[in-house]
């Protein structure tokens, strides 16, 4: 597929997560080249089951989207691409791939905003109360003490989190388990949510993914004492 600027050449758009797949897709939106997206599949599970899903998504919007079960699987795939798009967060396996291809043309895609998924999803339905955005790293207790103090209703999984840790939280907190079947991004546009998310990882794009919609996105992971400072009240 021709891609502007590089005459004569193809061009290929890489990514090896979630993450990265949205970053690409994000900076197609913004280039209008509509180059091809490869993804090498992750191997954590949920972690894999939410690509495929994203990919299923960016499929129905038009954009091509090829998935691969190695980067070695890709390698074949690169060879003579005139331009290479690589997502800011992908790993090292893929950065060393890509520069071992030769493409006369190697662009980072990163950069604000989030027009590919707020042009497509959303905006979501805004519900009175308190969701959570869970970090794996949060022991039980001290989430379920936070669940508790600000009565949310629903914690949004990160794919890392196990089913038994998951199952232990929605006892403790009383909190309804969401695990996205895509990009957390996508599951907040298409709703519902809280009028509060309050994140326990860095998030640092759900403000301006969320901004207009009416939800208030508390960052608990913006500094080292912010979960106390809630905890606290």
């Amino acid at each position: 597929m021709a891609v502007s600027g590089v005459p004569g050449g193809t061009g290929i758009a890489v990514a090896d997560s979630v993450r990265g797949l949205l970053e690409v897709l994000e900076w197609g939106e913004r280039d209008g080249s509509g180059c091809e997206v490869a993804v090498v599949l992750p191997r954590h599970a949920r972690t894999r089951e939410q690509v495929w899903c994203t990919a299923r998504l960016a499929r129905t919007e038009g954009v091509p989207v090829g998935l691969y079960g190695s980067t070695l699987a890709l390698a074949p795939r690169l060879a003579g691409a005139g331009r290479v798009v690589v997502g800011a967060s992908c790993s090292r396996a893929l950065r060393l791939l890509v520069a071992t291809v030769g493409a006369r043309d190697v662009v980072e895609a990163r950069g604000p905003g989030h027009g590919w998924v707020r042009r497509r999803f959303g905006p979501p339905e805004v519900l009175s109360g308190t969701d959570l955005v869970g970090a794996p790293g949060v022991p039980v207790d001290e989430t379920a003490a936070l669940a508790h103090r600000l009565n949310a209703e629903r914690y949004f999984a990160h794919p890392r989190e196990s089913g038994q840790r998951l199952r232990r939280l929605a006892e403790r907190a009383g909190v309804d388990v969401v695990r996205p079947e895509a990009a957390l991004e996508t599951e907040l546009l298409l709703g519902p949510v809280a009028s509060r998310l309050v994140t326990l990882r860095p998030e640092p794009g759900l403000a301006s993914l969320l901004a207009g919609t009416g939800v208030d996105v508390v960052d608990a992971a913006a500094s080292q004492d912010g979960l106390l400072r809630l905890l606290r009240g």
